[in-house]
């Protein structure tokens, strides 16, 4: 009986998975701080990857050697709505959002001051 029940819980797993919405969060370095750059963007793709997930209004975000915490702040641009967290710098974590419509901006902040800044519209 009980492996009917994980199997009916991951087949409904799947079924969620093929129908949201998963919106992917390009990731780059705000580098204009930094002495000698010229302050262009850069990929940060080996340290940090996000994308939001419209069926549960959150943000999966999975970090490689980014220190031991890192600082994340959330705004929606359109509604002055804001939310942070501080999560681990290696491995993957789920940060739940409001899902209000509008223009967002996530805020990586490592621990070596180093800002990584993403932008996604829901």
């Amino acid at each position: 009986m009980v492996a009917a029940i994980a199997v009916t819980c991951l087949s409904s797993s799947m079924l969620a998975k093929e129908t949201k919405e998963e919106i992917p969060i390009p990731i780059v370095l705000n580098s204009s701080n930094i002495p000698g750059n010229d302050g262009g963007p850069r990929s940060s793709v080996d340290l940090i990857r996000a994308y939001y997930d419209d069926d549960f209004s959150c943000v999966y975000a999975t970090l490689s050697n980014a220190g031991v915490e890192v600082e994340v702040e959330f705004v929606n641009h359109t509604t002055n709505e804001t939310d942070s967290y501080v999560i681990p710098g290696t491995g993957s974590s789920i940060l739940p959002i409001s899902g209000t419509s509008g223009y967002w901006t996530i805020t990586f902040i490592l621990a070596d001051g180093s800002v990584y800044v993403g932008n996604f519209v829901i």
